[in-house]
């Protein structure tokens, strides 16, 4: 944030201003970019599949039916 407030100082703005403008600017490893967005969501639903696949065999199973197919012809609930 130094540089940040420095830059600020070095183009003539106040001291105040230049602090509450720096202060202002979230630190980078607080913010998350797209890409950390897109690579989170391909990973929940990875997982949210996996939870729907252990809830529907944990179904099949107390109902004592036997279902066999494949995951890639899931589509969902």
């Amino acid at each position: 944030m130094s540089e940040i407030y420095d830059a600020f100082l070095e183009a003539g703005v106040s001291k105040s201003t230049s602090r509450a403008a720096a202060d202002a600017i979230p630190a980078r490893d607080v913010v998350a970019t797209k890409q950390d967005l897109a690579r989170l969501e391909a990973r929940l639903e990875i997982q949210i599949a996996e939870i729907r696949a252990t809830v529907w065999k944990a179904v099949i199973a107390g109902a004592g039916l036997v279902v066999v197919c494949s995951t890639d012809s899931w589509t969902g609930w």
